[in-house]
């Protein structure tokens, strides 16, 4: 089978919040991040209802918070893929930082 990710995963558990369209806050914890986008673990009910679902997550970086846009693009039973639709440059910026600097 081949691997249809287009950015290599890196492991990193790291506590936040995700605002939905509407308001409705998730806490959540991250399982992995990649260039574009997290996969979160979280509990939600009805499962197939936060498909495709949209809102912001907010990221602690250099004494600021950033806030991203995302889309719920893959649901599991433990939580959710988010790809982050906007501020890609800096979403990286921070991952690469968050991975070798622990800032994130």
């Amino acid at each position: 089978m081949t691997e249809k990710r287009a950015y290599y995963r890196h492991c990193l558990q790291r506590p936040l919040t995700l605002v939905f369209d509407g308001g409705e806050r998730i806490d959540a914890t991250t399982r992995d991040v990649s260039m574009d986008g997290l996969f979160v673990e979280c509990r939600l009910e009805n499962h197939e209802a936060w498909a495709a679902r949209r809102g912001q997550v907010s990221i602690p970086f250099r004494d600021r918070i950033r806030t991203f846009d995302f889309e719920v693009v893959r649901v599991l039973s433990d939580g959710v893929g988010l790809q982050i639709t906007n501020h890609l440059g800096m979403f990286g910026r921070i991952l690469v930082e968050g991975v070798f600097g622990e800032v994130f």
